[in-house]
């Protein structure tokens, strides 16, 4: 249905292909914060959009032998857990490195 399979493979490339920042010595705030940024919020917008995907090439191709029967929905699954994981790190993990950073910073100026 008019999906431009070389379209996807060449930006899934691209992305396979960006650097990853070296967080080796980097303080675990930034580093959780560099998480969502890099991550998270990219993940959120791409995660629907490759579940239409997968249910469109689904629909096409489904009837094809070799074809892997539920793969839409094995990606929408995992979506989910995805979501909820990274919900999870944004509203319990990464308040706590920021919290025991602040605290870290507060006994090193005293």
């Amino acid at each position: 249905k008019g999906l431009n399979l070389e379209g996807i493979v060449r930006e899934l490339q691209h992305l396979a292909q960006q650097p990853s920042p070296p967080i080796g010595n980097m303080p675990l705030t930034i580093i959780a914060d560099l998480i969502v940024k890099r991550y998270h919020i990219d993940l959120r917008q791409r995660l629907p959009m490759l579940a239409e995907l997968a249910s469109g090439v689904e629909e096409l191709h489904s009837s094809h032998p070799a074809f892997p029967k539920g793969i839409a929905d094995c990606l929408k699954s995992f979506g989910l857990q995805l979501q909820q994981h990274m919900k999870r790190e944004e509203e319990i993990l990464f308040p706590l490195i920021h919290q025991a950073g602040e605290q870290e910073s507060a006994e090193v100026e005293q």
